[in-house]
C-alpha cells in the first residue's frame, strides 16, 4: 500500500467512523472576503497535488492548501485535477481551496519571481485563495539573499499575475512566514509593512517551537495587522483553540494528520468546538 492509499483509508476510515456530519452554521470564519466553514484546514505539504480533496471535503475541514507547487512540470498535471474537484465542489460555504506557489530558487531574482508570476497566473482562476510561500528552506526571503525592491517587485506582480485571467475577481493573496523561537522580532518593520501593503494576509509557520503555548504568546504579543493563519505543532485539538486565543483566524495542520497522532482528537474539533462569525476584514 502506497502512501496516498494509506492517507485516503486513514482519512476515509475518520470520516466514517468519526465525524459527525451535521455543521454548525455560527462556526463561519471569514477572510479576506472569503467564508470558512470551519477554522481548521490542512496546510501545505499535507496534500501537495489535491490528490485528497475529497476526502478533506468529508472530514468538514474548512479549507485544504494545495502545495507548495513550484516551476515543475507536474503543475499543470494538478490544475487539470483541480478544475475538476471545481466543477463538482459543493456546499455553502464550500471547503476552499488555497494554492501555495514558491520558487526553489535561492535568491529573489528575476527568475525567481517570473517562475511565482507564472503560477500565479496558472493557479488564480482555480483557487479561493493565493500563498505566496516565502518559508521554504531556499527562500530568499528566509536566507536573507533579497532586497527590499526585490520583495516588493515579486508582491506587485504575483498580485497582477492573480489578475491577468480574471480582471476584478482576483483571489485574496497571502504570504507564507517562517517563525522560529530565534527571530523573537522576526522581520523588520519595513517587511511587514510590504506584506501589509500588497497582501490580504499572512500564513505563520511556527518552526521548532518547544510548545504552541509559547508560539501562541509570540503571536499574541505582535498581533499582526493583517489576518493570520497559524501552522505548526498542532496535535490535539486544544492547541487549535490555543492559537484561536491568541488571534489566528484559522489554523492550519499537518504532521498531526501525516503521522496519525492525535487525529481523533482534531477530528472531532469542529463538531464539540462552535465559534461565533467573525469578520476578519475584506
Amino acid at each position: 500500500m502506497n502512501y496516498l492509499q494509506r492517507q485516503r483509508l486513514r482519512l476515509h476510515a475518520a470520516a466514517a467512523r468519526l465525524w459527525p456530519r451535521q455543521q454548525a452554521d455560527n462556526s463561519c470564519v471569514r477572510l479576506g472576503g472569503l467564508e470558512f466553514r470551519s477554522p481548521l484546514g490542512a496546510a501545505a505539504g499535507l496534500d501537495r497535488h489535491g490528490r485528497l480533496l475529497a476526502s478533506f471535503d468529508k472530514l468538514g475541514f474548512g479549507f485544504v492548501e494545495v502545495g507548495t507547487i513550484n516551476n515543475h512540470s507536474d503543475a499543470p498535471v494538478t490544475a487539470r485535477r483541480l478544475s475538476r474537484w471545481l466543477r463538482k465542489r459543493h456546499g455553502k460555504p464550500p471547503m476552499r481551496i488555497g494554492i501555495s506557489i514558491g520558487s526553489l530558487r535561492s535568491y529573489l531574482d528575476a527568475m525567481a519571481i517570473n517562475e511565482c508570476v507564472m503560477l500565479a497566473q496558472m493557479f488564480a482562476p482555480l483557487a479561493d485563495y493565493i500563498v505566496l510561500n516565502l518559508s521554504r528552506p531556499r527562500s530568499p526571503v528566509r536566507t536573507g539573499h533579497f532586497e527590499p525592491q526585490h520583495l516588493q517587485a515579486v508582491l506587485q506582480r504575483v498580485r497582477a499575475g492573480c489578475t491577468a485571467n480574471n480582471p476584478g475577481t482576483a483571489p485574496p493573496l497571502l504570504v507564507k512566514i517562517a517563525i522560529t523561537p530565534g527571530c523573537r522580532d522576526a522581520y523588520p518593520p519595513g517587511v511587514m509593512q510590504l506584506f501589509e501593503n500588497h497582501c490580504d494576509g499572512i500564513v505563520v509557520a511556527f518552526e521548532d517551537w518547544p510548545s504552541v503555548t509559547a508560539a501562541a504568546g509570540w503571536l499574541r504579543g505582535r498581533r499582526p495587522v493583517l489576518p493570520v493563519i497559524a501552522v505548526g505543532g498542532i496535535r490535539h485539538a486544544t492547541d487549535i483553540d490555543t492559537y484561536l486565543a491568541a488571534g489566528a483566524a484559522l489554523v492550519g495542520v499537518h504532521r498531526a494528520i501525516r503521522s496519525g497522532h492525535g487525529l481523533y482528537s482534531l477530528i472531532q474539533y469542529p463538531s464539540r468546538r462552535r465559534h461565533n462569525g467573525v469578520d476578519l476584514g475584506q
